[in-house]
């Protein structure tokens, strides 16, 4: 007889909620060390769940949140910088005001640009600008996030040197 999922999940649960935490395991919300504590169960400090069983760890600290967020903000910068560029072409800026342009006197007896250049332009500069914002509202959650990690990882390494 086969077992589904979460039938498996379940007798998992229940093998682990008996055992204790061995070592040192903090919580992610309130930093609160988890020593003694059964592997599944809520923080006694904040009231966070948590499960701390080797694979899962769920609602438990763990210092990889410590890295700072460069490839998030580097895509925001340059997202931004492309959607910049868009919307000036959408606008119609001329191109002489762009770097690599000959000096002298601008020409603006060429063609006029279609409609549909316009248009597309605009359609790229609208999904350049709605990709740049996605890209600023993670860059504020994973910084957030790395600041909450790091005064979690202060006060953990504060209370550990207390107890020595």
């Amino acid at each position: 007889m086969a077992l589904a999922s979460d039938e498996l999940q379940r007798l998992s649960e229940e093998i682990y909620t008996d055992r204790r935490i061995t070592m040192s395991t903090y919580c992610a919300r309130c930093g609160h060390n988890l020593l003694t504590l059964p592997y599944i169960y809520n923080c006694p400090e904040c009231g966070n769940r948590y499960n701390a069983r080797p694979l899962v760890l769920e609602g438990i600290f763990t210092p990889d949140l410590l890295r700072f967020p460069f490839s998030t903000l580097f895509g925001a910068v340059v997202a931004g910088g492309g959607s910049v560029l868009f919307v000036l072409s959408a606008l119609g800026v001329p191109t002489f005001l762009l770097p690599g342009n000959p000096p002298g006197p601008p020409n603006l007896t060429g063609p006029p640009t279609s409609l549909a250049l316009d248009t597309v332009g605009a359609t790229l500069a609208a999904i350049l600008i709605l990709l740049t914002l996605i890209y600023v509202w993670l860059a504020c959650r994973q910084v957030a996030q790395y600041i909450r990690s790091f005064a979690l990882s202060r006060r953990i390494a504060r209370a550990e040197a207390d107890e020595e």
